[in-house]
């Protein structure tokens, strides 16, 4: 039996108190739709700087007895 561990790419945004609600809103929302990640939490200070902490899935692909033997890729596209 094969157990299956998810594991995510995490990123931290931090945002300065210049942005508005609605620009925030905005580049999470492209964040999400473009590039895979979803919001794991925002954290907003006194100052009105806030801190986005985003994360994605990783996939990977195993392949043992293909044409080019076992090769693991990220989402992001980086070959290991």
């Amino acid at each position: 039996m094969r157990t299956s561990t998810v594991e995510y790419e995490i990123e931290r945004i931090r945002l300065g108190r210049h942005l508005s609600r609605s620009a925030v809103r905005q580049l999470l929302t492209d964040q999400a739709e473009y590039g895979g990640w979803e919001l794991t939490r925002l954290r907003r200070y006194r100052d009105g700087t806030r801190d986005v902490w985003i994360r994605r899935k990783i996939i990977r692909v195993v392949g043992g007895s293909g044409r080019y033997g076992t090769t693991q890729v990220s989402r992001a596209g980086s070959a290991e």
